[in-house]
């Protein structure tokens, strides 16, 4: 059962655990027990309600991101293929190079929106749908294609050090059109993932429940290279913990 299932549940299932405990526990008391009791009770049946509310909206939502997550099983494929047919030899490094600067933007946009410290599973949502969005709409600029020793990168500089000329301006559009399209492939195709992951950071006793599936910052390994392994593991930011901790 996947986390955000039981998240939905386990709303619901606190609920009944609190009727339960309730019940067991009433004894006669005087009139002013009695009354503080029942304002307890009824506050804490307006936040039951709530909860309920909250979690109904949740759940319809989740349907509406499997939904959307069912749309995008082609669409890294397809830059895939749009990077091998532009780039030819340099398609490989250039797509490891974008990716992590998706990771980078994502993550950039995550903390920005403070999203881990959501204070429910809706505003999470939101934080991330929001967060998604913008990544790929405020990439460096500008963007241009250059070379290592250990391939082709996308990369930025300061424009007041240097003034495009009107063929690096077109080279640099270029390279930012391609650099979107497969921020916006790989992002839409994780977000519904990465937002699973993001839950099961916040719930203490779900962190381990899938080896390594619970990032803090490093959205470049858990993107790059163990989801859809656009780069080689030596090529990511690495951390001290291993396959089998958290990140």
């Amino acid at each position: 059962r996947s986390v955000v299932s039981w998240v939905f549940l386990a709303v619901i299932a606190g609920g009944a655990i609190y009727e339960y405990t309730e019940h067991r526990k009433s004894t006669k008391k005087s009139p002013s027990v009695t009354s503080d009791r029942a304002a307890k009770r009824a506050a804490h049946l307006e936040q039951q309600a709530a909860s309920k509310a909250g979690a109904m909206k949740f759940a319809e939502e989740l349907e509406r991101l499997k939904a959307e997550h069912a749309e995008t099983e082609t669409v890294v494929d397809e830059a895939r293929s749009l990077f091998e047919g532009r780039y030819a030899d340099n398609a490989r490094s250039l797509l490891c190079s974008g990716c992590k600067l998706a990771a980078a933007q994502i993550n950039d946009e995550l903390h920005e929106r403070n999203a881990t410290e959501q204070p429910d599973p809706m505003a999470l949502v939101s934080a991330t749908n929001l967060a998604v969005t913008a990544a790929c709409e405020h990439l460096p600029s500008p963007l241009v294609i250059s070379k290592s020793g250990r391939g082709a990168f996308f990369g930025t500089f300061d424009p007041a050090d240097h003034t495009l000329s009107a063929i690096e301006a077109r080279k640099s559009e270029m390279a930012r059109r391609s650099a979107q399209t497969l921020c916006k492939a790989l992002l839409s195709e994780a977000k519904l993932p990465m937002i699973e992951a993001l839950i099961r950071h916040k719930v203490p006793h779900a962190r381990y429940h899938r080896s390594g599936e619970a990032p803090q910052d490093n959205w470049e390994r858990w993107l790059c290279a163990k989801r859809v392994r656009l780069c080689k593991r030596s090529e990511v930011v690495d951390d001290d913990e291993d396959d089998g901790g958290e990140l």
